[in-house]
């Protein structure tokens, strides 16, 4: 590690920057926003330096630079673009002992200026040893995007009860539970919706001891692939104790999930035992008794077709609090993973989900009726195609129809299988027992690079009316 990290209060402290371009300009924002007292030596003024110079009040000395110009300052920043220069103004800072940063130049710099988050008191700073600064820019909007929103609240809170705190709290590690419970329970969900009078009790109750409040979030997984995990879903992932998962969510999403997390897997395989619908309700419940953050992962979407709506019913009847966190469903992922459009203002003006199963077996054949101006995407059909197919044909669907099976959507081994309904059967045969979903209509019939009809145009598509 060539370069420790550490902070400078730079408050009312004086710094030298050397250089006025837009690079310059930049920098001395940041320094601005330290409350530093900065000034500028340059033998021109950029127009966005001396505009914030101006506003700042900041000295400016329009004129080459000269090693007494470092007397006396605490950091030195030479964005001048000169290395010449560059290298008289570090050999200058050295041999003062004045940390120095040399933009772009990592062979001539005592220091670095990390990309910086900043939200409130919270700091978070990324850098790169000085190599690929543009880098720690690229790492620093993707972790800005991740983080809660509430943070800056959380930290303004327990900065104003931070007494209360270590007075209650006089244990290290008592003191920590209480920051990290705070941060994953009901003190940061109450500050997510606003709600501060609900922060400063919940936090009341962390102090006192009382039992943790336990929850559960049922959180769509998305079709697979961890890129497409919303950023709800990934905070809840790192907040919970305990994860109930099912079959279709991989290894992928639940590597997200805190280290320390315990991992339930209560999905449903084919020919294999596993939990009950009402098993795993009561499974959730007793997690959340215990004081737990619960969090329920199922594939695609938690309230489309994926039995969630009777867990919400359940655990609200039972008094817990939970919360639903979208994901993105298996018709919208597969339709995007084959490029074909859901929705086309020549073929499709409406697109309506159903499900080949049922508590009383196969999907009524009155469901899979369609017009001609409409895409079906049916779910959990290909395991039970001959039955489908017939359902489609007493349903009056013609089988010229088009047809896309999309299996695995997302992930390594994605494929997608086109046809007509009168391949339904063939088609199914073909793919793997893998996650599957059928769309039926003449989006199908699209090609996904230009979005025109392969063969039949929709004059000719054999759609019942």
């Amino acid at each position: 590690m060539r370069y420790y990290p550490v902070g400078l209060d730079l408050v009312d402290q004086p710094v030298l920057l050397v250089g006025a371009g837009n690079v310059a300009a930049r920098k001395l924002l940041r320094l601005i926003s330290a409350k530093a007292k900065v000034t500028i030596v340059a033998p021109a003024i950029g127009d966005a330096v001396r505009e914030l110079a101006t506003r700042a009040a900041l000295a400016v000395y329009e004129r080459a630079f000269v090693p007494s110009d470092v007397d006396g300052v605490r950091l030195i920043v030479a964005a001048t673009g000169q290395r010449d220069v560059n290298r008289e103004i570090a050999l200058a800072a050295r041999q003062r002992s004045i940390p120095v940063n040399v933009v772009d130049d990592p062979g001539l710099s005592s220091a670095v200026l990390p990309a910086v988050i900043e939200r409130g008191l919270l700091q978070i700073a990324i850098a790169t040893s000085g190599v690929a600064p543009a880098l720690a820019s690229w790492l620093r909007a993707r972790i800005e995007a991740w983080l809660d929103p509430a943070l800056d609240k959380l930290l303004a809170l327990l900065d104003r009860r931070r007494d209360a705190i270590r007075n209650t709290q006089p244990d290290p590690r008592a003191r920590r539970a209480v920051y990290h419970a705070a941060a994953g329970g009901d003190v940061m969900a109450a500050l997510r919706r606003g709600d501060e009078h609900a922060a400063h009790d919940a936090l009341d109750a962390l102090l006192a001891g009382s039992a943790r409040r336990g929850r559960v979030t049922l959180v769509g997984a998305g079709p697979g692939d961890p890129d497409l995990l919303t950023l709800a879903a990934l905070r809840s992932l790192g907040d919970a104790d305990v994860v109930f998962h099912d079959r279709l969510v991989g290894e992928g999403v639940l590597k997200l999930a805190r280290a320390d997390a315990e991992i339930v897997d209560v999905g449903k395989r084919c020919g294999q035992p596993s939990a009950s619908q009402p098993k795993i309700i009561e499974q959730l419940i007793a997690a959340a008794r215990a004081g737990h953050q619960v969090v329920r992962l199922k594939g695609g979407d938690a309230l489309t077709f994926a039995r969630g709506g009777e867990e919400l019913l359940a655990l609200r009847a039972a008094g817990i609090d939970v919360e639903v966190i979208p994901g993105i469903s298996a018709a919208f992922a597969c339709a995007a993973a084959a490029g074909i459009p859901l929705t086309h203002r020549r073929l499709a003006r409406s697109v309506r989900f159903v499900t080949a199963h049922s508590e009383t077996g196969l999907t009524p054949f009155e469901l899979l009726q369609m017009r001609r101006d409409e895409t079906l995407a049916v779910y959990m059909g290909s395991q039970r195609a001959a039955e489908l197919a017939a359902a489609f044909s007493r349903a009056g669907v013609s089988a010229a129809t088009p047809i896309a099976l999309i299996e695995n959507a997302s992930l390594p081994g994605q494929r997608v299988h086109r046809g007509t309904l009168a391949q339904l059967v063939t088609l199914c045969e073909q793919s793997s027992r893998a996650p599957a979903l059928l769309l039926v209509g003449a989006v199908c019939a699209l090609s996904g690079e230009a979005l025109q009809p392969q063969s039949a145009t929709p004059d000719k598509l054999a759609l019942s009316a």
